[in-house]
């Protein structure tokens, strides 16, 4: 998981964000700007955010993820997705601006980027978010 400060830091950046639901599996991975997660690197993410107990998955832990309600009142949880380094491994000590978007009942939606603050002073829209779509076959 990413270290504490480094999770703080990224639900705080998630404080403005307004939710948009996109679902689509998490085998078939997510490519965020030139970077490409495969379904096998979200879904180590996702187990450590995620545990299946008994006949249903969970959130555990105290993963300092903030939620946000998305239009039809789904609860939305943002689990930091690591930027990939240049030995193709994900690096969890960086600060991330990409997040696996799931419920609270951890059914898995899409991958998700914030872009930076926009707009200022009272008229602070808050940060962008746009979906990180499976590649194209």
């Amino acid at each position: 998981m990413l270290s504490a400060k480094n999770l703080i830091l990224a639900a705080s950046a998630l404080a403005c964000v307004n939710a948009t639901i996109v679902r689509y599996s998490m085998d078939q991975g997510a490519v965020c700007d030139s970077q490409a997660y495969t379904g096998s690197m979200i879904l180590e993410v996702f187990s450590r955010y995620c545990k299946y107990e008994g006949n249903r998955w969970i959130l555990s832990g105290n993963s300092l993820i903030e939620r946000y309600m998305a239009e039809d009142q789904t609860m939305l949880v943002y689990l930091p997705l690591p930027i990939i380094g240049s030995g193709g491994n994900m690096d969890y000590r960086q600060v991330t601006d990409r997040f696996i978007v799931v419920d609270s009942g951890c059914n898995y939606y899409h991958v998700t980027r914030l872009s930076k603050m926009v707009g200022g002073g009272q008229n602070e829209l808050g940060n962008l978010v746009y979906i990180c779509y499976p590649p194209m076959n």
